[in-house]
């Protein structure tokens, strides 16, 4: 396997706190359905929220996409072990259009005081 791309995104979790005051249509419109069962279950909702999110931003940049918004959030489906790294998988277009090439991209996420940080990795066959 050969890399594609590397992507790293750092969120503010006071951001992401005001984002939670939102209603859930606007989480809903971030998370992907297994993401949202995370979410609901999750005792930390804003560092989850904020992990979900930064991991995205980090895919779409380790591809060499600029962010689709909300929309495009759709597209990608995170999901991460108890360890803090896991693996994105994408959908609709995105998928399409990437499917014949891209293998895999992996995840890595920590936690500070104040922010999430992401790095995905793309890995092409």
């Amino acid at each position: 396997m050969t890399v594609l791309g590397v992507g790293t995104d750092i969120v503010l979790l006071s951001r992401i706190k005001r984002l939670r005051r939102f209603p859930d249509k606007i989480i809903a419109r971030i998370l992907r359905p297994n993401e949202l069962k995370k979410f609901k279950r999750s005792h930390n909702k804003t560092e989850c929220l904020a992990r979900f999110f930064s991991a995205k931003e980090a895919v779409f940049k380790s591809l060499g996409l600029i962010n689709f918004g909300p929309v495009g959030f759709q597209l990608i489906e995170i999901d991460f072990n108890e360890r803090n790294s896991g693996r994105a998988k994408l959908f609709g277009h995105l998928a399409r259009s990437r499917s014949e090439k891209l293998k895999r991209i992996c995840l890595s996420s920590i936690r500070t005081k104040m922010h999430v940080i992401t790095q995905a990795v793309s890995f092409v066959k």
